[in-house]
């Protein structure tokens, strides 16, 4: 959570990464401080792929959502990325141009694809969902698994460790990682019972799967079909 470009040693939090190990290093960012020097720097630690947040293909659209930002900045940034990838031969990172289905861009999918044809490597569209969920949907039981505990954790900017990034108020802390291992987390009592819990469907009573859009949205689907 946050914006990583902030932290001044992410591109050594990179390489650390690397180095130990790890396949996929990415992270989303807003591409607001994505200046020449930290792009050489993050392709130098071996940066994977990088998702850039960005809504719409307008200025005035843009600003509209991301207040303080500037679009021109911004755009000009990630042809910036592309440039130097290709002048030092470089394959990764692969970049992500992603935005939330705002209302002014619903049916205007294409355009936004062609906007960034050419710049990026994909073009992505997440559904507007409310963080808080459904009021009327809680309380569901549902044989829908979500996917993301055996997949993930999530340690935030304190170190604090969540089974994924949707429990946005921390409810479902495991420790810090200043405490326990990531090892000791992932095969914890807890997250194991949270497994169990959503294998058995039995989801809905962990109050942050209760409350959480990602499951809101899957049940949805499957009630569909």
């Amino acid at each position: 959570r946050g914006e990583p470009l902030l932290h001044k040693d992410l591109p050594r939090m990179v390489a650390y990464a690397k180095n130990a190990g790890v396949m996929d290093v990415y992270f989303n960012t807003n591409a607001v401080r994505l200046d020449e020097a930290m792009i050489r720097s993050l392709i130098d630690a071996g940066l994977d792929r990088i998702s850039i947040s960005f809504e719409g293909y307008e200025k005035s659209v843009y600003e509209k959502y991301r207040v303080g930002s500037d679009f021109d900045l911004v755009v000009r940034n990630v042809g910036l990325l592309k440039e130097i990838k290709e002048e030092l031969g470089a394959v990764t990172p692969l970049v992500r141009i992603q935005t939330v289905l705002i209302p002014e861009l619903v049916g205007k999918e294409k355009e936004y694809a062609d906007f960034w044809s050419g710049r990026v490597d994909e073009v992505a569209y997440l559904d507007m969902k409310d963080e808080e969920g459904n009021p009327d949907h809680r309380g569901i039981r549902s044989d829908w698994a979500c996917h993301m505990l055996w997949q993930r954790l999530a340690i935030t900017w304190d170190g604090t460790i969540l089974p994924c990034v949707h429990d946005i108020y921390e409810w479902m802390k495991f420790g810090n990682i200043s405490d326990i291992s990531i090892h000791d987390a992932w095969n914890s009592l807890r997250e194991q019972e949270c497994r169990n819990l959503h294998r058995t469907g039995n989801a809905h009573t962990i109050p942050a799967c209760d409350r959480c859009p990602l499951r809101e949205n899957e049940i949805r689907k499957i009630q569909k079909n």
